[in-house]
């Protein structure tokens, strides 16, 4: 079974904060993993303006 999550990262910095929160993200996800599953897949989408703008 496949679950997405669709949520807003609400992360202003430069790209180390972006990093350590993808890090976060990825320790809080593992927590859902089945038992002996150590990987998985993750999708992030980042729309960015034409001025290089992050927007959704």
């Amino acid at each position: 079974m496949v679950e997405a999550i669709a949520s807003m990262a609400g992360i202003s910095g430069d790209s180390d904060v972006f990093m350590k929160y993808l890090d976060k993200v990825g320790k809080d996800v593992g927590e859902f993993l089945p038992k002996g599953v150590t990987k998985a897949y993750v999708q992030v989408e980042l729309v960015v303006d034409k001025d290089g703008v992050p927007v959704n």
